[in-house]
């Protein structure tokens, strides 16, 4: 009952206030454009009697249905648990949202502007008037609610988690219009400096004030939501640390990062290769062609840079947990795959042109000019982009596995998805490649297909399946390895100084007396299990209790008994 009344109240709340934005937008521009003394927006036209009767209606209706919903659910919410309900933190999601995209557009039109008349375009001043109405409004409602929000310190949970979702996607939808705006930025400079074609003034102009409005919006925006999450660290015990949300936006990002670099080192080295091969035949054309991928190469480095010490920042201040775990190895894996795919791809192709070659099929064929080289120059750059990647993910993806006693890492669900798909994948392409060998030689055999089909069908399935060959031997080392036995040790086989201290003085506990061990630092849940699963005496019991204070309190505390004993053990 509760629920669907919050939900009533929050629906109609928001209802209501678009409504109320929208009839108040469109008043204030009736007011702007009146102000301005433009004739075009004289009164005495149609224009401002249809404007100002939607405006009036939408006031009318808009703002009772808000006021008036919004100040229930404020009287519900206060001091009680309905401040940090998860609905409600839905809602200001919502509106968070909305009128933040719409500030933005607005604020990127308004500052378009001035820097188009600076860069010498001849925009009318008028048309400021058309975003300004749409940046105050929206821009007010956005301040009062995020004035109105809950601390993100005091909700925890879904509501939380909601929270969350607003600063991270807002961080990196900001993140996103920066580094679109400054790639085509500096690559329309370059372009003007080094370029060869002749570029349209009025056109680059436009270009550059766009590009900049947007990169002080995309910058200003960044700025305040990334901030506003960094805040939320103020020590290890941050619960923002262990968020697997954090983990989500850092790890985009990195990817997003490392994927735009490897596209923009695979373009100059692609370019590098057809220059050396001839195919590029003047330097001036080079030149062009790397008026956007060094624009592109910056811009990612710099993402893929700032946010990985983002993570190895985390990493030093807190122990990285289960979920946040998942998302590390989503992301590496992925990565690994698309890394294998380029690899594959590319010495698929380099097989292809040698096997060509070799059996003499390539000089019979009409093939455009520089094709060779053009394909050469692709298939080396797959190659050599994909080996990179491949190698530096693998490589972490390995390193995780060193000393990973519990096994935590090897048997993990996204490990073994990624070696079945590949391994599966290797086995498919094998079975393939060798069924259609034998059914294309029979076919050449019997007199069916000509030689040179069969020589063609040669090329392309046996580089197939010597490269999935290939991959399926390796990976199926690492399905082998991993799901062999363990061989189990007899407990009286285990050395002494594997079991902790603080376990051996658990052990010893006999008698009446009550025997106090304290355990700081590291794995407490594991020291916990272990402890949990010895082998105690007969008669025992064993209680563990965690506190707050430490160990020195405890010790005092402790020591304030009436018999003034403390037992301190080597472990404490």
């Amino acid at each position: 009952m509760f629920i669907v009344r919050r939900l009533y109240i929050l629906a109609a709340s928001f209802l209501g206030l678009l409504l109320f934005a929208q009839g108040s937008e469109q008043l204030l521009r009736i007011v702007l454009l009146l102000l301005s003394q433009d004739p075009e927006y004289a009164i005495g036209g149609d224009w401002w009697r249809e404007s100002l009767s939607i405006g009036l209606a939408l006031v009318a209706v808009g703002t009772p249905l808000w006021v008036g919903h919004w100040i229930w659910a404020q009287r519900l919410a206060r001091g009680g648990a309905e401040e940090s309900s998860a609905l409600r933190a839905l809602y200001f999601l919502g509106v968070l949202g909305v009128t933040l995209i719409a500030t933005a557009g607005a604020a990127e039109g308004v500052l378009f502007v001035p820097f188009a008349r600076l860069a010498g375009g001849t925009i009318g001043a008028v048309a400021v008037l058309d975003n300004l109405p749409v940046l105050i409004v929206y821009g007010l409602i956005w301040v009062y609610h995020i004035r109105q929000r809950p601390p993100q310190q005091d909700q925890s949970g879904a509501a939380a988690t909601i929270t969350r979702w607003y600063w991270y996607a807002a961080s990196f939808a900001s993140v996103g219009i920066v580094a679109t705006s400054v790639i085509p930025l500096l690559s329309s400079l370059l372009e003007q400096l080094f370029g060869t074609e002749a570029v349209d003034a009025g056109w680059w102009q436009l270009s550059v004030a766009r590009n900049i409005a947007w990169i002080l919006v995309g910058s200003v925006g960044w700025a305040f939501h990334w901030t506003a999450t960094q805040r939320q660290i103020a020590d290890a015990q941050s619960p923002e640390l262990r968020s697997a949300l954090r983990k989500v936006y850092l790890y985009a990002m990195v990817g997003s990062g490392a994927l735009g670099a490897l596209l923009a080192v695979g373009r100059i080295l692609y370019l590098a290769l057809l220059s050396v091969l001839g195919a590029v035949t003047e330097q001036l054309q080079f030149i062009d062609n790397l008026t956007w991928v060094l624009p592109t190469a910056l811009v990612a480095a710099t993402a893929w840079f700032y946010h990985r010490s983002q993570l190895q920042r985390d990493g030093k201040l807190v122990e990285e947990q289960p979920r946040q775990a998942a998302i590390r190895r989503i992301y590496s894996y992925l990565l690994t795959a698309i890394g294998i795919g380029l690899l594959a791809a590319g010495a698929f192709g380099l097989l292809r042109l040698v096997i060509g070659v070799l059996t003499g099929r390539a000089e019979t064929l009409d093939l455009p000019e520089n094709f060779l080289q053009e394909q050469l120059s692709l298939y080396v750059t797959l190659l050599l982009v994909g080996l990179l990647a491949w190698v530096w993910y693998w490589r972490q993806v390995q390193q995780h596995l060193v000393g990973d006693e519990s096994g935590t890492e090897r048997g993990s669900l996204v490990r073994r998805i990624y070696l079945y798909i590949v391994s599966s994948a290797g086995i498919i392409a094998v079975v393939i490649a060798i069924g259609t060998l034998l059914y294309e030689g029979l076919r050449s055999i019997l007199g069916i297909s000509a030689t040179n089909d069969f020589i063609d069908a040669l090329n392309i399935h046996v580089s197939v399946g010597l490269i999935a060959l290939t991959l399926l031997a390796y990976h199926v080392r690492f399905l082998r390895r991993e799901h062999r036995p363990s061989k189990a040790v007899p407990e009286d086989q285990v050395p002494q100084e594997q079991v902790p201290s603080a376990v051996a003085e658990t052990v010893s506990a006999t008698g009446a007396r009550t025997l106090v061990v304290t355990l700081t630092g590291g794995d407490l849940d594991a020291a916990r299990s272990t402890i949990a699963e010895s082998a105690l005496p007969a008669g025992t019991q064993l209680d563990v209790l965690e506190s707050a204070h430490s160990p020195e309190e405890i010790r005092r505390r402790l020591g304030d008994e009436p018999d003034g004993s403390v037992e301190e053990s080597p472990a404490g």
